[in-house]
């Protein structure tokens, strides 16, 4: 059973998982859904020093700034924010509101990706959380 859990899931993910080739960048898309249910887009760059890295290109804050949402004027939202960049291990670009990762061993790639991932998850969460609040 166990076997046909792990076929199951990787034929999904096979499926699921879209990679399309650009000039300079990979675009991945995933089949985890943002708050508006748009599939989760990620964008694979090459670095010249040989580093590898992962970006949201600034979508999740975006968003969630277009909604009203400051992560930046509220200590909890700030704090909030912080300790989920902690956590995933999640760097933050405050000039371009980008939410990456970066890394030097292209094994180390699917691990990356689902910690970016879960992160950009648990922050635009916070989208349902607030307006849970208002209600």
């Amino acid at each position: 059973m166990i076997d046909n859990l792990k076929q199951a899931y990787n034929e999904w993910n096979n499926k699921s998982l879209v990679l399309e080739n650009f000039n300079g960048f990979i675009e991945i898309t995933t089949p985890f859904v943002d708050m508006h249910h748009d599939f989760i887009q990620l964008y694979f760059i090459r670095e010249s020093d040989n580093n590898f890295i992962i970006t949201d290109d600034g979508h999740i804050l975006n968003e969630l700034a277009m909604l009203g949402i400051d992560i930046k004027n509220s200590k909890k939202r700030s704090g909030f924010f912080q300790t989920s960049l902690n956590i995933f291990g999640v760097k933050y670009n405050e000039k371009t509101d980008e939410l990456f990762v970066i890394f030097s061993n292209v094994r180390d790639y699917p691990e990356q990706q689902d910690r970016l991932i879960q992160c950009l998850l648990r922050i635009s969460g916070m989208c349902s959380y607030i307006q849970q609040l208002r209600d």
